[in-house]
């Protein structure tokens, strides 16, 4: 197979894995999320697109607010409700490239996260504090807020003009 074929094979295979929501091109495209996300969980960490975690990982954490990894993320049940919603429309289906249904629930533990980035970034990077936690997306992906995590879309810092 020359290498066109196989670039093209490779795409229609990326293609084909990913559902409505799933990542494509390393983008993922969803809905706007409602503002009560988008405030809420923004105020502690990345507004996280819909595709990142499969259904059951999502319903995991919305079922456990009151004890969000160590904190009391609870919200009044409308706001739950406006949050499900979002979340489980639009979420992963099956396998995509960033996520698996045996995951663990926390996306920076999940086997697409530690391979981008744990083994890839040098430990400097996490102890930045620009970047402060694997959790803040937007330290290093400049357009994670618009659901596009593209190497072309990254400035790590403390590494300008590398490329990941």
């Amino acid at each position: 197979m020359n290498t066109n074929n196989t670039l093209s094979a490779l795409t229609l295979g990326l293609m084909l894995i990913g559902g409505s929501t799933a990542a494509q091109a390393d983008n993922l495209r969803s809905p706007p999320a409602p503002k009560i996300y988008t405030s809420e969980c923004a105020s502690c960490h990345t507004a996280y697109p819909a595709g990142l975690l499969v259904e059951k990982n999502w319903k995991k954490l919305l079922v456990t607010l009151g004890n969000h990894f160590g904190t009391d993320a609870s919200v009044s049940p409308e706001e739950l409700t406006s949050i499900s919603a979002y979340l489980l429309d639009n979420a992963a289906t099956d396998t995509t490239r960033y996520t698996a249904q045996n995951d663990p629930v926390r996306l920076t533990q999940t086997v697409w996260f530690e391979r981008k980035h744990q083994r890839k970034l040098p430990a400097s990077v996490w102890a930045d504090t620009r970047v402060k936690s694997a959790a803040n997306c937007q330290a290093c992906h400049t357009r994670a807020d618009q659901g596009r995590f593209s190497e072309s879309d990254i400035a790590v810092p403390g590494f300008p003009g590398r490329h990941w």
